[in-house]
């Protein structure tokens, strides 16, 4: 399209939006909140007028009341087709929350028992376990990423034409543990697609029914679908553009359970309220109680900051804010839930810039409605900067020497070998030259690093550059490696178990 159309149409919106902006931002606010808001609002149309960001949608209730509910932008630039409230919009790992409170809907009606083992309710697909025995790790492991279940994503794109064939490769390999359960916090698409799965399997229902039944449809979620090609076509999907502004391809991303939701703000706003207690008819979704137990963080568990699928901040005077954000190829979208206040707010972009930008847009809304929280959000995130920041790996004499095992490869297991001297780590697979990994850190005994070199075997995978987390746990070195595959579009993460013992001498 040629530019001068668009800033022109751009700028008919802008002025449609500002004769509408006594309606968008509620007259009920007090002036310095609406005074607050409207510069924030300023700030949209020019990012959106600019093509910083094809579009950006929000939305703020508080006390059951609209303050703020109102798009900016285009949902596809290509199409002229102007984002609204309804829009929906890829959610990425929002979705987590999402599936968390399914879970939860599950334990209320006492279906599922948090501290029973994850064997007892997932049936399908069966979770490896190398470390310990499989009944020793629990489902409140899973729902806090704290089963030892590594990070897996894939991208199935709709140009393709095999979205379902797509969404079930490689799950049952991705599916194991390389960590003892309740040691590491270790960052987990695959943790809340396994227990997508498992609500399936206690149900008897696909997951995207069971959730759309007892969770979706009863708040007035008519815009929230867990699979792309589940929405109607007449439904407005905000098209995805890459951070360099171009249209990225169509996709639907796997698993589901954990990254691959698509919603709007209108029923984001729904599901926030599910969250306070409240519902638009009838019965709440979940009971007090059940919400009580979700948005607990279990102290025996090593993130204290993180509930089932919600980053839970404690902040004084304002209460705890729930966090559930997601970041994915074309998308970015928060989630901030304050049940002390009362307060939902939900920013969603159709670009790839991460959550740096949709969580400072909702921080500083939260901030604008409430004098001081802004302020007290930044002190807590100063204080846990150095709490979870990796640092550089310096070496460890516990891990000092030769170690010789083997890594999991489907069904076959090939060597893999560890030279490790001093802060230096040099690894080994099958037949292959030792390598050093690179850019190593460690965080909570955890060790981290990348490595470029011919992997496991004659693989299809051939030379890549791979992903590599380890940690000694009692006589051996235990983790994975994974990769991405090297191709124009994102498209796979994949992780392989590898265990090590020191070498005899």
């Amino acid at each position: 399209m040629p530019g001068l159309t668009f800033r022109f149409f751009a700028s008919a919106v802008a002025v449609v939006s500002l004769l509408l902006s006594q309606q968008a931002i509620s007259q009920d606010a007090p002036q310095k909140v609406s005074i607050e808001l409207k510069s924030i609002r300023s700030e949209l149309i020019s990012r959106t007028d600019s093509r910083e960001l094809p579009s950006v949608s929000v939305g703020v209730v508080r006390n059951g009341v609209d303050v703020w509910r109102e798009s900016f932008g285009f949902a596809s630039i290509e199409q002229n087709i102007t984002a609204t409230p309804d829009t929906v919009y890829a959610v990425g790992s929002l979705s987590k929350s999402m599936t968390g409170t399914a879970v939860f809907k599950l334990v209320e009606e006492g279906k599922i028992d948090l501290r029973s083992p994850i064997a007892k309710y997932l049936r399908s697909i069966r979770l490896r376990t190398f470390v310990q025995p499989k009944n020793d790790y629990k489902v409140l492991h899973l729902l806090n990423m704290a089963a030892g279940v590594p990070h897996y994503w894939r991208y199935c794109y709709v140009d393709s034409g095999e979205l379902d064939r797509c969404a079930k490769a490689n799950l049952k390999a991705a599916s194991f543990s390389a960590f003892e359960p309740g040691s590491y916090h270790l960052y987990s698409n695959l943790s809340f697609g396994l227990a997508a799965q498992m609500i399936a399997d206690v149900s008897g229902k696909p997951f995207s029914r069971f959730i759309r039944e007892s969770i979706f449809r009863p708040s007035g979620m008519n815009r929230t679908f867990t699979h792309r090609d589940e929405i109607p076509k007449a439904v407005v999907i905000a098209r995805p553009y890459k951070r360099d502004g171009k249209p990225a391809p169509d996709f639907q991303f796997e698993p589901a359970g954990g990254g691959g939701f698509y919603s709007s703000v209108n029923d984001l706003l729904r599901y926030g309220l599910i969250h306070l207690g409240e519902s638009g008819s009838g019965d709440p979704v979940l009971q007090r109680r059940t919400l009580d137990m979700n948005h607990t963080v279990n102290r025996g568990l090593p993130h204290r900051y993180y509930a089932n699928g919600w980053g839970v901040l404690p902040l004084g005077e304002f209460g705890i804010s729930l966090l559930s954000n997601g970041a994915i190829e074309g998308a970015a979208a928060t989630l901030l839930v304050l049940p002390k206040e009362k307060v939902v707010v939900v920013v969603l972009v159709n670009k790839t810039v991460g959550n740096d930008v949709t969580d400072d847009l909702a921080f500083r809304i939260a901030g604008a409605i409430l004098p001081g929280y802004k302020e007290r959000l930044d002190g807590l995130f100063a204080e846990l900067g150095p709490e979870f920041a990796d640092k550089e790996f310096l070496g460890m004499s516990t891990l000092e020497g030769d170690w010789k095992g083997s890594v999991h490869f489907g069904k076959k297991r090939l060597p893999v070998d560890f030279r490790i001297r001093g802060s230096e780590i040099f690894i080994k697979f099958d037949r292959a030259e030792f390598v050093k990994v690179e850019k190593l850190r460690i965080t909570n005994s955890t060790i981290s690093g990348t490595v470029t070199a011919p992997l496991l075997g004659k693989s299809e995978h051939g030379m890549a550059i791979a992903d590599l987390i380890i940690r000694l746990e009692r006589d051996r070195l235990t983790g994975f490696v994974s990769f991405e595959t090297l191709k124009p579009r994102p498209e796979l993460l994949l992780a392989y178990y590898l265990s090590a013992k020191r070498a005899e001498r």
